[in-house]
């Protein structure tokens, strides 16, 4: 039978294996200390993500026969490399503090014509009005450059500081009856120097000098999540919420008044604006269905060979934040809410007690939804022209891509993952 039990007989092992001897999901483990055969633990983990972002961005415009349609009009892309190093430390049994300090190495932002497009039948390229709705005095005036396609550079910096807490409820480890319940917190801190979105096109489409990453908000994360094992079938549930805070150095549009119209300028000083046209960043609800497939498990020896299976939807709301047409436009632009559906495949290596290898690939899809569509007066939806050019007119409003009909729209939106990291457990 040769040196290494075949994969059939581990597969096999793992059927007989009792609960009782189950080390937790991944979803649910938890850094723990003052057991008796462990009086102190800490994990240190290295993790390189590896992303692609790709997406088509269409405009409203005026067909043909005479009705607003959506014209293809980009090919949107966002490349990053981001190193993650975390450290968790076991405060007592089943709680556990970790921190994260990630560095991106790159995030790579480019925007391209779509396919049958060219500078001389695209909207973008082809405006005739400026961003206060008045005739361009030279024809044509873009909105944004394209060309041969426009990159603006991110990176080379540390992103926003993590820390949290999480605590395991019940142990399947130390109780067999009952399954592993983890609830959790993570805090982001707004430590990364901020993204001023305006300098974009004049500063960073030179690859030497990358933009920052900082968003400047506060982010709670909480987060509950169960696994119970049955054999070699580790079913896990998880549901999570992320709720921003603004701090006193987040971005705002009026930040730099030369992106706006003339009025929306005046009027990031009138008193009924000064908070109303603030960011407004998302709120992300959702919820992670999977299992860990237990091809090995041993116990007494700390081993674990397991293959990870999800999938997962998140709701995220309106808001008026960073997407994907906010290197282009110079401006933070209104989203509005949608779903994203994901899928998840890992493989987990626990050689012994003391190292933990991983693979993950995530794959992402965010159902179609509006890049820009600010409203022109207060009130969500209120297009009223009677408010241009008063005090009441919104200050973020872009008469070139705000109102219905010149809105842009994310679709075929796609994020794909790939991570693979290694931790020590002490």
């Amino acid at each position: 039978m040769g040196r290494y039990p075949s994969l059939r007989i581990l597969a096999a092992v793992a059927v007989l294996a009792p609960a009782s001897g189950a080390l937790a999901a991944e979803v649910t483990r938890v850094v723990s200390s003052a057991d008796v055969d462990k009086p102190f633990g800490l994990d240190f983990t290295v993790r390189y993500d590896r992303i692609q972002h790709t997406a088509k961005i269409l405009q409203e415009g005026m067909s043909t026969a005479g009705y607003v349609q959506d014209l293809s009009e980009l090919k949107y892309s966002r490349t990053a490399n981001v190193v993650v190093p975390r450290l968790a430390i076991g405060l007592y049994r089943d709680l556990e503090l970790h921190v994260e300090a990630p560095y991106v190495i790159s995030e790579d932002v480019r925007w391209t014509y779509a396919a049958g497009v060219t500078a001389a039948n695209s909207t973008i390229d082809n405006g005739g009005i400026d961003a206060n709705g008045a005739a361009c005095a030279t024809l044509p005036c873009p909105i944004f450059p394209v060309g041969a396609g426009t990159t603006v550079f991110h990176g080379r910096a540390l992103g926003d500081f993590k820390a949290g807490v999480a605590w395991g409820v019940f142990s399947e480890k130390r109780d067999d009856t009952k399954p592993t319940w983890v609830v959790g917190l993570d805090v982001t801190l707004p430590t990364a120097a901020v993204y001023d979105p305006s300098t974009s096109l004049l500063l960073h489409t030179d690859k030497n000098n990358p933009a920052p990453l900082g968003r400047k908000i506060w982010q709670y994360d909480v987060f509950t999540a169960l696994s119970r094992q049955y054999g070699p079938v580790d079913p896990y549930v998880k549901f999570h919420a992320s709720f921003p805070v603004l701090s006193g150095t987040t971005y705002s549009n009026c930040n730099n008044p030369s992106r706006l119209t003339t009025d929306g300028a005046a009027n990031c000083q009138d008193p009924f604006w000064k908070g109303r046209s603030l960011a407004q960043p998302p709120t992300i609800y959702g919820m992670k269905f999977g299992t860990e497939l237990v091809a090995y498990e041993s116990k007494p020896d700390g081993q674990r060979v397991a293959f990870d299976l999800r999938v997962g939807a998140d709701w995220t709301s309106a808001s008026r934040w960073y997407n994907e047409l906010t290197d282009a436009t110079g401006k933070l632009m209104w989203s509005e809410r949608y779903v994203t559906l994901d899928a998840l495949f890992g493989f987990y290596l626990r050689t012994s007690s003391l190292l933990l290898l991983q693979a993950v690939a995530t794959v992402s899809h965010d159902r179609d939804h509006y890049l820009s569509g600010e409203s022109l007066g207060p009130g969500s939806g209120n297009y009223d022209p009677a408010v241009v050019g008063t005090s009441q007119q919104n200050p973020n409003f872009d008469f070139r891509y705000d109102l219905p009909g010149r809105r842009f729209r994310a679709s075929e939106t796609t994020v794909f993952t790939l991570s693979a990291g290694l931790t020590l457990n002490f």
